[in-house]
């Protein structure tokens, strides 16, 4: 019924390691439906490279709003009109989505600095996630969805400028001193508790 693409390849800033991630809602979805899909992405030049979304209807209906939100706004249609499945997005859906975002972010962040010793690989991981928090809360604020982080970069200032400056090259974080790594994980975790609270 709908197939789409998201991420690095809809915002047009893939890279030699970027994901080929795919949005596909089926009228129903079997493990049959599955299975044929899983042969049809391996006999794909680049699928080592394939991931992303695939869904029923009816699941898809039922799908968390916030989580629609940002599927909704990041994928790039090329079969169908996913709006044709969905009511029209609130200002709530949109808040929602900032709201969990964040707080993924923030504990997954806490659980990083604490037991894995604030693991550079994984704070990069996290820097790439916020990227979607910024661009929904700059989306509540503005009424206006950016789709690329230098795009955004160009909109944003205070610490939300900062914090997005990483996420373009979460690639230098691997190589942060412990103190640099700290400095991130602060401005990182008190951005999302101030959209938390």
């Amino acid at each position: 019924m709908f197939i789409g693409y998201q991420g690095s390849y809809a915002r047009q800033e893939a890279t030699d390691r970027s994901d080929v991630d795919m949005v596909v809602i089926l009228d129903k979805l079997s493990t049959d439906d599955l299975k044929l899909y899983r042969g049809i992405v391996k006999s794909m030049p680049f699928s080592d490279k394939a991931c992303g979304f695939i869904c029923g209807l009816p699941e898809f209906q039922k799908w968390s709003r916030r989580e629609l939100f940002g599927l909704y706004n990041d994928t790039r249609p090329i079969i169908g009109d996913m709006q044709a499945f969905l009511p029209e997005f609130t200002r709530q859906d949109a808040d929602d989505s900032v709201k969990c975002g964040a707080e993924a972010v923030f504990h997954a962040a806490i659980h990083n600095f604490l037991y894995t010793n604030n693991s550079a690989a994984i704070l990069a991981g996290l820097y790439k996630s916020i990227f979607f928090v910024l661009r929904n809360e700059y989306y509540l604020e503005t009424g206006e969805f950016i789709h690329g982080k230098k795009e955004l970069l160009n909109k944003l200032s205070g610490p939300a400028e900062e914090i997005l400056k990483f996420s373009v090259n979460t690639d230098d974080i691997v190589n942060f001193s412990d103190f640099e790594r700290e400095h991130l994980f602060t401005i990182l975790t008190e951005y999302c508790k101030s959209l938390i609270k």
